[in-house]
């Protein structure tokens, strides 16, 4: 009897704590994305100082990924969780625009996107 109290004050116990560790775990790979786009402001920042603009960027395991991060001269590879890219690259000077993108590739917040915008570091979470 008391081996079925014990498994019981168990499964609630566990029932409980579930959404809490998932909502973590969740909020930690957010992080993770925040923190890669920061590097890959950072590199665009960097590209627009000797170009005067900046440039269109993915990040895959291709030549595009390959020419990107050479371009860019970052260590950036999507992964199982991230994609990341950056579009809109349009302008130069003053009026050069850019927004760096991570796009969730799994979980339960599947397809869902977290966007930075280069010229000015504003961060978007959609729809989070």
């Amino acid at each position: 009897m008391e081996v079925m109290v014990t498994l019981i004050i168990v499964a609630i116990v566990t029932a409980l704590a579930m959404p809490m560790y998932n909502k973590t775990v969740d909020e930690m790979h957010k992080k993770e994305a925040k923190t890669v786009l920061g590097t890959i402001r950072s590199a665009e920042l960097m590209y627009k100082i000797d170009h005067n603009n900046y440039t269109n960027a993915t990040f895959g395991s291709d030549a595009a990924g390959n020419d990107s991060r050479s371009i860019l001269n970052v260590d950036i590879y999507d992964n199982v969780d991230w994609e990341y890219g950056v579009a809109g690259a349009s302008g130069t000077g003053p009026a050069a625009r850019a927004t760096a993108t991570a796009r969730r590739e799994r979980g339960p917040h599947d397809d869902e996107y977290v966007n930075v915008t280069v010229s000015n570091g504003t961060i978007e979470e959609y729809p989070w």
